[in-house]
This record gives C-alpha cells, sequence and structure tokens, in this order.
C-alpha cells in the first residue's frame, strides 16, 4: 500500500509497488529513499506515517511531517536552520538503545520531515486499557525511564511531551521505550514557536511553565512533572486533562484522593515532589530521582534518603530479564530478514559509546561474555572462541553488527569496518554484514575491498537486486564498465522497475560511448519515475553529446523544474544553448548554475567562452581566470590566450597558449595562435616556428599554412608565401569555407608576377 503525501489529494491510497499517486500524481517516496505506507495519526504539530527505508532494505520506520507553513519571508529561512541545527542536537540521542533512532532530517518542498526507527510494540495507554497499573509496575516504569531521561537531559533535550502514548513497551525485549522525539523542546521551538507560538506538549500533562509558551522556562523537571503525571494516570485510570480543566494545577494538591488503594509512603513521598506546581519545588534531574528510588536509609552511595519508605527488595535486574532466542532462530530465512533475538535489547543496552552502557557488563549472561569481551578475536586474526553449542556466536555477531551500524551512520567508517569484520568473523554467513562493510569501504574509496565484500554478501543471496547495484557502481568507480553493466543487468533482470540501476547502467554506457543505449536506459528510468531528476539531468547530457540540442534543453528544463537548485542542469541547458546560437540564454543558464555553485569551473569557462564569442574579452579574461583558479587546465588558459589576443596583449596570450602547450604538448591550436601572437608582435622567426609545428601535427590545419604565408610575405619570401597560401586556398576549397578561400586567393594574385 502507498499513501499520498499532498494535503489536497482526495484519493491518496494507493496500490503496492506504485511510484506515483494514481489520483494526482505526486510521488510516493520523499528523497527517493522513503516510501510512504499509511498514516499513523496527526496532532498539533504535524502528521506521522508508516514508511519504508529503501536505503535499508525496506525496514520499517516513522515519518514525521512538521507543521510548517512558508511565507516567502527571512523567518522561512530562519526556522529551516534551526530546525536543521536543533535536528542534529535530536542525531546525537542514537547511541542509547531505548531511544528510536532518528535516520535523517530534512526540507523537501516546502515540507520538513523527521525520520525515525519504527517500534514494534504497546505503548502504556493501550496497556492501561487491560487495567490500572499496580505499584510494583510504577516502580519497574520509573526505574526503566528515569536512566533515560537523566541520559536526554544531560545532553541538552527536552522530551516536553513524556505521557502513557509516549511510554512504547518493544516487542522485541518488553524493554520500555521513550518515543516521539520529534516534539522535543528545541525542534518545536525552532518549527512551530518562530511562527505561531504554537504550545508544545499535551494539556494535562505539561506542566505550568511549559503551558505559558516561555522558551527558557522548560528544563528536566518538566519532563519530571510529566512523568508524575503519566504515573498517576497509570495507577488511577484517571485522565489529567478533565482535572485540569476543572480545577486547573490545584488537583495536583490532592492527587492521593483519587486512588483506589493506597500507596507505599515511599512511592508516595516521591510522587508527592515529582508532581509539586512550582517547578522549584520538584525534583531537578532524573538523576535526584534515581536516588531517591533507593532503599531508605541509602542514597547512591549511601547517604540518607530524603524520603525514606519501605525497602525495595527485589533487584534491578529482575526487570529486565528475558528469555534467550533458541538458536535456530538465528541466521534463518531470506538474506538481511535476521531473526530478531527477544533479548537483544538487554545486550544493546550494555554495548554502546566506549562499549559499556547504564547497566554494566554484570548484568549479561555469562556465556556472552566471551564472545563479546577479550577473547573476541581482532580483524584479521583467527578466530579465538569457546564452543558454541547454543547459538551464541550468531547472537553476539548481532550485536556486533548493531554497533558497526551505529558507526556507519555516525560517518566512522573505519570504525564500522572494524566492528562489522568483528560480527563476521563470529558469523560466517551473515551476509548483510559483509555488504554493509562493502558500504563502508566505498566511502572510504576502498572500492577492490567494497567488491569483495558485495561478492561474499550475493554468495548468500544471489539474487539480491540491492547489492548487484553496489558492486556495479564500485566496478564503476574503478573504471571497470563493462563488469558494471553486467551487475546491472542482473539487478534490472531481478527487479525490472528498478530505476537507480537503469540510471546507472545509462551512465556506464555513456562513458563506454554507447549514448543511444545510454539514452534508453535514462529513459526506462524515467518513464518508471517521470520526476527522476537524475535520470533526466542525464539524459540531457546524452542528447547534448548526441548534438539533440533541442531535445537537451527539454530534459534540462523538466530536470529544473523538478530540482530548481542542480547547478549542473542549468550548466547543461546553457551549453545546449549557446551550441544553437542562443548566446543570451546561455548566458542567464551559466549565471544561474555560478549562483547557485560559485566554485561551478566549467560554468566559468563556457560562460567566458560565451563572452569571448559577443566580443566582451574582458569579461572573458575575468570568468577564465576564475576557471583556472578552480581548475588550471590547457583548455582554459587557450581560450583565455584568445582573449587576450583579442584585448591586444600579445604578451599576455603568449604565456598562456605556452601554458596550454605544456600540458598538451600537441595542442595544434595553442601552437597556431601563438604563432599569430609572435607575429602580432612583429617575432616572426618564433612564429614561423609555431605555424610550422601546427602543421607537422595536422597537415590539413589551413589556417596554420595562411599564418605562416602572412609571415613569410612580411618577410619579403614572396615565393614561400605564395606556396603557403596554395596549400591554404586548397584545404579551404575542399573544406567549402568559401570566403577564406577568396581571401588567401586575393593574396596569392597580388604576390603573383
Amino acid at each position: 500500500m502507498g499513501y499520498c503525501l499532498n494535503q489536497d489529494c482526495e484519493r491518496p491510497d494507493n496500490p503496492d509497488h506504485a511510484e506515483f499517486c494514481m489520483n494526482c500524481g505526486a510521488p510516493l517516496t520523499l528523497r527517493d529513499r522513503f516510501s510512504i505506507i499509511r498514516p499513523l495519526g496527526e496532532g498539533g504539530l504535524g502528521k506521522t506515517y508508516l514508511a519504508q527505508d529503501r536505503d535499508k532494505f525496506n525496514e520499517p520506520c516513522v515519518v514525521k511531517q512538521l507543521k510548517y507553513q512558508p511565507q516567502g519571508t527571512a523567518t522561512d529561512q530562519k526556522v529551516i536552520e534551526l530546525f536543521c541545527r536543533e535536528a542534529q542536537q535530536l542525531m546525537n540521542l542514537r547511541d542509547h538503545p531505548l531511544i528510536p533512532e532518528l535516520y535523517a532530517y530534512f526540507e523537501e518542498k516546502g515540507g520538513l520531515y523527521l525520520v525515525q526507527e519504527w517500534i514494534e510494540g504497546q505503548d502504556l495507554q493501550q496497556e492501561l486499557q487491560a487495567g490500572c497499573f499496580s505499584e510494583d509496575k510504577i516502580w519497574d516504569l520509573l526505574q526503566s525511564i528515569l536512566p533515560i531521561l537523566a541520559f536526554i537531559h544531560e545532553r541538552g533535550v527536552i522530551h516536553r511531551d513524556l505521557k502513557p502514548a509516549n511510554l512504547m513497551r518493544r516487542r522485541l525485549d518488553g524493554r520500555l521505550m521513550l518515543i516521539d522525539f520529534g516534539v522535543s523542546r528545541q525542534l518545536s521551538q525552532g518549527v512551530t514557536q518562530i511562527q505561531t507560538g504554537t504550545i508544545v506538549g499535551t494539556p494535562g500533562y505539561a506542566p505550568y511553565e511549559q503551558m505559558i509558551q516561555d522558551p527558557e522556562k522548560p528544563g528536566p523537571s518538566s519532563d519530571l512533572y510529566s512523568l508524575g503525571v503519566t504515573c498517576f494516570e497509570l495507577i488511577t485510570g484517571v485522565a489529567p486533562y478533565p482535572l485540569t480543566l476543572e480545577v486547573g494545577y490545584h488537583w495536583v494538591d490532592h492527587w492521593q484522593q483519587y486512588l483506589k488503594q493506597p500507596l507505599s509512603p515511599h512511592l508516595t513521598g516521591i510522587m508527592d515532589k515529582l508532581l509539586k506546581i512550582k517547578s522549584s519545588d520538584r525534583f531537578q534531574s532524573a538523576a535526584e530521582v534515581l536516588r531517591a528510588l533507593q532503599p531508605e536509609g541509602c542514597d547512591g552511595e549511601g547517604a540518607p534518603s530524603p524520603l525514606g519508605g519501605k525497602p525495595r527488595e527485589r533487584p534491578l535486574s529482575q526487570t529486565l530479564q528475558a528469555p534467550v532466542c533458541p538458536s535456530n532462530a538465528v541466521g534463518k530465512g531470506r538474506l538481511f530478514l535476521r531473526s530478531p533475538l527477544q533479548w537483544l535489547g538487554l545486550v544493546l543496552g550494555v554495548i554502546g559509546v566506549g562499549g559499556l552502557g547504564f547497566w554494566g557488563w554484570q548484568e549479561l549472561k555469562p556465556s556472552l561474555r566471551p564472545w563479546l569481551g577479550e577473547n573476541l578475536p581482532t580483524q584479521g586474526d583467527p578466530l579465538r572462541s569457546p564452543p558454541d553449542p547454543s547459538g551464541e556466536a550468531a547472537a553476539a555477531a548481532e550485536v556486533w553488527f548493531q554497533r558497526a551500524t551505529e558507526k556507519y551512520n555516525q560517518g566512522d567508517y573505519p570504525g564500522a569496518i572494524a566492528d562489522y569484520t568483528r560480527a563476521i568473523q563470529l558469523d560466517p554467513t551473515f551476509s548483510e554484514a559483509y555488504y554493509r562493510r562493502g558500504n563502508a569501504h566505498a566511502y572510504l574509496d576502498e572500492k577492490t575491498e567494497a567488491i569483495d565484500d558485495y561478492t561474499r554478501a550475493l554468495a548468500g543471496d544471489p539474487g539480491n537486486a540491492e547489492v548487484h547495484h553496489s558492486r556495479g557502481r564500485a566496478y564503476a568507480d574503478l573504471g571497470e564498465y563493462p563488469q558494471a553493466i553486467e551487475d546491472y543487468d542482473q539487478a534490472i533482470e531481478r527487479q525490472p522497475e528498478y530505476g537507480e540501476a537503469y540510471n546507472s547502467r545509462g551512465i556506464a554506457r555513456f562513458t563506454l560511448d554507447d549514448k543511444q543505449g545510454a539514452i534508453a536506459d535514462y529513459t526506462q528510468a524515467i518513464n518508471l519515475n517521470p520526476r527522476n531528476f537524475e535520470a533526466l539531468q542525464n539524459r540531457g547530457f546524452a542528447h547534448y553529446a548526441l548534438d539533440q540540442q533541442k531535445k537537451a534543453i527539454a530534459d534540462f528544463s523538466r530536470a529544473i523544474n523538478l530540482e530548481s537548485n542542480s547547478a549542473e542542469a542549468y550548466y547543461g541547458r546553457g551549453l545546449a544553448q549557446a551550441d544553437l546560437d542562443n548566446p543570451q540564454a546561455a548566458m542567464d543558464d551559466y549565471n544561474q548554475a555560478l549562483k547557485l555553485n560559485p566554485d561551478f569551473g566549467e560554468a566559468y569557462y563556457h560562460r567566458g567562452i560565451v563572452h569571448l564569442a559577443l566580443g566582451n574579452p574582458r569579461s572573458a579574461i575575468q570568468d577564465l581566470s576564475a576557471a583556472l583558479r578552480i581548475n588550471p587546465d590547457a583548455d582554459a588558459y587557450y581560450h583565455r590566450g584568445l582573449a587576450h589576443s583579442d584585448a591586444g596583449e600579445a604578451a599576455a596570450a603568449i604565456d598562456d597558449y605556452t601554458k596550454a602547450i605544456q600540458q598538451v604538448p600537441d595542442y595544434v591550436e595553442a601552437y597556431n595562435n601563438r604563432g599569430n601572437a609572435w607575429a602580432a608582435m612583429g617575432k616572426h622567426q618564433q612564429a614561423l616556428e609555431d605555424y610550422s609545428e601546427a602543421i607537422r601535427l595536422n597537415s590539413a590545419f589551413a589556417e596554420a599554412y595562411q599564418g605562416r604565408g602572412q609571415t613569410q610575405e612580411a618577410l619579403g619570401n614572396s615565393a614561400r608565401a605564395i606556396k603557403d597560401y596554395e596549400f591554404a586556398a586548397s584545404l579551404y576549397q575542399e573544406q567549402g569555407r568559401n570566403d577564406q578561400y577568396a581571401e588567401v586567393r586575393s593574396r596569392i594574385r597580388a604576390l603573383s608576377p
């Protein structure tokens, strides 16, 4: 099932595998990566959708579309900048195993989007429907959630919408997760309050300081108040919002009257302090509450507890125990769909930044420690490990894989490679680890190693189109285009609607000078997705290479309509306009390309050539100099030499022609025009040498014969001049260049006795 994000679409539901809405034609993917499946909900801050991540083998994810209306003012840019900055802060929370990972954030077509990990499970609001929580369950809740709050608060993030619906019990292992960070303090402040003053949080659960919309007021104690309200609702079954409507915040002064049975003095004291109206009267940190949870007479390192109460006999580890997945559940089924391990959440809670998480090694099954600890082999070492009758090596491999993936997502590719290698050593059949390690090698430009890993991944699943495509791209990066095309062929055979593979094969064919084949592939990619910007742009360049300039302009224009910030598309259209002798249109496109990318050397170069054609040598020199600062290329030196010649600066022209020749020793045109510059300076011997070298390199170069004839004439060598003019006239006549032919014949007549 696909779902259309166009707010004006009357029939947003679409069939499976549809790339575009059947009703309005809008794309059903974001960034050609996230396929929208169905809506999950809508709130004051935006809408939430279930989606699939194509870059992660269609793993489910959550897409949050934040409510934001562009106003066409400077405020828009401020909102987007703050959105990006604060979303990056949320990325810093990805280290915690009980917080859904933020995969991506971006602005697209006026919308602001967050993409997060999909957590399968049941939230506490749903659990409440089965009956109120016992006191023991509230203790468990506090011991589970407070370490997570301590983690986010230490990183400067306030959740601001803590409530039962945002506490999810993960089906995988039964652990509680804190979800819905799309409405954290920073993001919501940037996206909503800048524009509208929208209150962030849920009335009834949010404390007073949060509801008065003072962005400086809410802090860690605000989340702790919401945690207290959450515990109150779960214990009593009474929703807080109606109470707030009735008596404001004063219901918290007598919250105990709603209890169906009394709580222990210890928990009552904690709840009292969590539910203070004034923020300064509450606990000020999650760590402070955790200390208050300690048994009577003990606060952390032995200090007396400020609240006292009944000692807690049950150890914390009891809340974390879960059954071990049987060994035959690991590594079965289709490639890349690893069987979930019921206790994996516990292990991931241990493995974190620096190697240890909240609970420490003592919570691990003892039999897992050899697989994750010092007995684990390093990369390249022979596998040293105890027997593995229970499948725990494969389980430990999964842990290393998850840690490697975290490093990969953070851009630590060497670290990711090391951890993927550990996973592979523990489970040599772990095909996805080979694939991901190949991707990391590819990012480090280690294409040979990447190809080796992709090949090993394909040994486990020869029909995986994505791996074939990735290996093809690695071959292409090595210049091995025939091998790349073989992989693209395999990808397309296995997934006939794989538009990206058609586009990649088109690039390979274009490079092998099969322009028509490239156009056919680009066209197929476009047929699959008429909004495929890359295929349209690439087809435009292929049409340009075949001198099909009008078709090229049409493709570049369509690409620009899709991505108006593509400097390359404007540049390509400028090339085609110049070839059609539309210099002003070409100039406009080059100007736009350089506005979008001030370091676009090719755009400077070609704009300089247009200036030359329009008789603006000074502007040409300026553009060609800019191009040379970016890339000291022989052609740019040559054309700047032409501009200097047109400006009457023969010495500067000679210097540029010489630099071009130094780079390209057989640059015929540079020799010829340097001869012209020498002649303009009256240095006839040097001119004769350059014309002669040009003729040696290209005996059909009429201009060189004409130039040498003119120099011989200037030296009074009429016979030699006539001979060169005769050669030039013959060549001009063969080439159908009548004006030049007439000019040379005129000189022959003038010199003939």
